[in-house]
């Protein structure tokens, strides 16, 4: 794996998202690091030797809340770090554990982690973000759809709304679909068909080549989910949950409204009913030493129903 790869290490707990990243110090130093990504974790934390060989220098100092609840000083140091080609000026934090990469390098250098596949995507910086709770309006499109689509609808409609676009091969194989007839036949008279009847128009639709406006590559041949900004929408909005029984587990997709942390999930199954009591992070965001994923919920379900079954 070279610099900048990301993948997710086999052999780790599920969810765990590790990454090979580059970070660079005085005099053109630089090194290379096998980091663990904590999205719980406000800074990314380099070993005290590292900093020393690379010659950073430490200039500021933050209280940060560790997994366990103990309140501990940090160093911050500004370096330079790199992630399949993206380089930015971030603060990393000098201590003595094994690295780990915090949410705002990643939010800096335009990554986010995918919370189905665990692994590092591109995304766009936010230049404006509406005060309040508000809701999107891709959330409120999808929860009413959520509402009137079968299973294998959903699973592609969750798929396209991530990643933005996919080939249709990619949707077959998602669906476990025999062949592209019944991929397309969801696409166009299943979830399209019942966008038309809700809001007069489709939400996904099949370009020959556009570009990426994230990524500025060219795709080709593939289903995009389309800018729905003009879809009126009316009634209350409810809350994103879906549940997919797949072969072997049971996947449960939550969109929670705040920040939470997965390390210790008060977990209750009775009667065929999952109830996940998380803590929610306080408004200052934490750096612990355990692996934390996205807010959503996907991984922790997939571990805790997996045994259930």
């Amino acid at each position: 794996m070279g610099a900048g790869a990301v993948a997710t290490r086999e052999g780790n707990e599920m969810g765990e998202t590790w990454i090979r990243f580059k970070i660079y110090g005085i005099d053109g130093k630089s090194t290379e690091l096998d980091a663990i990504v904590d999205t719980g974790a406000t800074f990314t934390k380099i070993p005290l030797y590292v900093a020393n060989e690379l010659g950073l220098e430490a200039k500021y100092e933050t209280k940060v809340e560790l997994g366990d609840g103990h309140i501990i000083t940090r160093k911050l140091a500004p370096a330079e770090v790199e992630i399949d080609d993206v380089r930015r000026l971030v603060l990393v934090s000098i201590g003595e554990e094994k690295p780990l990469l915090g949410y705002t390098t990643l939010e800096l250098l335009g990554f986010k982690v995918n919370p189905i596949t665990s692994k590092l995507e591109r995304t766009m910086a936010i230049e404006y973000r509406a005060k309040g709770n508000a809701v999107s309006l891709t959330e409120k499109v999808l929860s009413q759809l959520l509402e009137v689509l079968d299973e294998k609808s959903r699973a592609i409609l969750w798929h396209l709304w991530w990643h933005r676009h996919a080939e249709i091969s990619e949707l077959r194989d998602i669906i476990d679909a025999p062949g592209d007839f019944e991929v397309l036949h969801r696409l166009k008279e299943v979830i399209n068909a019942k966008t038309q009847q809700l809001w007069g128009k489709p939400i996904v639709g099949f370009e020959q080549s556009k570009i990426d406006p994230l990524t500025g590559e060219k795709v080709l041949f593939s289903w995009w989910f389309l800018d729905e900004v003009n879809i009126p929408l009316s009634g209350g909005h409810k809350p994103l949950v879906d549940v997919f029984d797949e072969k072997d587990n049971v996947t449960v997709v939550v969109k929670v409204p705040t920040s939470v942390q997965l390390d210790q999930p008060q977990i209750d199954y009775r009667n065929g009913i999952l109830k996940v009591r998380l803590r929610k992070n306080k408004s200052k965001r934490k750096v612990t030493t355990q692996p934390q994923c996205h807010s959503e919920l996907v991984s922790e379900s997939q571990r805790t129903l997996g045994m259930l079954k």
